[in-house]
């Protein structure tokens, strides 16, 4: 335990990563603001047409 957590029981989380940060952002826009899979049903024709072509892939 550290000092900070014996004296405030919190627990300090690891920073993340810059890629960590960029899959949370995607993920959060896909799940939240994306139109195609409410358009698309299957999963994997929205991957393929729709997904593949996203611009948030290049945050790679």
């Amino acid at each position: 335990m550290t000092i900070t957590e014996n004296l405030t029981g919190v627990v300090k989380e690891e920073p993340k990563t810059i890629t960590e940060f960029f899959d949370e952002i995607k993920s959060n826009i896909c799940d939240n603001y994306c139109k195609y899979p409410s358009e698309i049903k299957d999963y994997d024709e929205l991957i393929e047409t729709v997904c593949s072509k996203c611009p948030l892939r290049k945050l790679n």
